[in-house]
């Protein structure tokens, strides 16, 4: 039996999640995420993303590198938390349709990719999420 099965959750035929064998239930947010959620109420500005980029030399399968991500990201659940709130409390849930699929910009004809990775990563960084509506 496979994790995603074991766990009530299992994959269509094309890898991707299964919306109707996944939990609906509600849990509750731990002490950290309810911190966290009450700064982002206090103040909306705070980032709540994390920024990082990979510096791979040599050639990249890229179908293979965003299979990959997108296997851990099921396999780990955490991309696929979302927020809603019950009764005015922040609870989180599994959302199969949540996961964003891993972004891939190739900047090797740049002057200098390192410098454009870090702002591009900056700026992600620093945009506001709604952590109700936004993808996460």
């Amino acid at each position: 039996m496979r994790a995603e099965e074991s766990a009530g959750m299992s994959e269509s035929a094309a890898g991707t999640p299964d919306a109707t064998r996944w939990p609906t239930a509600e849990f509750p947010l731990s002490t950290a995420q309810l911190s966290w959620w009450a700064a982002q109420q206090l103040d909306p500005t705070v980032p709540n993303t994390v920024a990082m980029y990979l510096d791979a030399t040599g050639p990249v399968q890229v179908d293979v590198l965003r299979d990959s991500a997108a296997q851990a990201a099921r396999e780990l659940q955490s991309p696929h938390v979302r927020f809603r709130l019950a009764h005015g409390t922040p609870v989180q849930y599994l959302a199969p349709d949540a996961f964003t699929p891993m972004t891939y910009r190739d900047l090797t004809g740049r002057p200098d990719a390192v410098a454009t990775a870090l702002e591009w990563m900056e700026r992600d960084h620093r945009t506001p999420l709604n952590l109700l509506t936004d993808r996460l």
